[in-house]
């Protein structure tokens, strides 16, 4: 993608449904699984604010997914976590 180059509305619209498909890990949709393991409230909110548009059921579900608690195992990796 050119970054100076506008994006039409369909184009910006095709692009974040293809990042919450690539987020998607199953059972949850990270925000940037890539950067950082943890998933807060805020990162629930805006990703349930984008399936809203394209998977209502799921949208409903992941603002509750980051209150799972999170175990980080000592012979993992910091950036690996486990959810229970």
């Amino acid at each position: 993608m050119n970054p100076t180059r506008s994006l039409s509305m369909e184009e910006l619209r095709s692009a974040a449904i293809e990042v919450l498909k690539v987020n998607d890990l199953g059972t949850m949709t990270s925000a940037a699984p890539n950067l950082y393991p943890h998933m807060w409230s805020r990162d629930a909110a805006f990703v349930a604010i984008g399936l809203a548009r394209t998977n209502v059921p799921r949208a409903v579900t992941e603002p509750a997914k980051p209150a799972q608690r999170a175990v980080v195992h000592r012979d993992d990796p910091p950036h690996r976590l486990q959810r229970q």
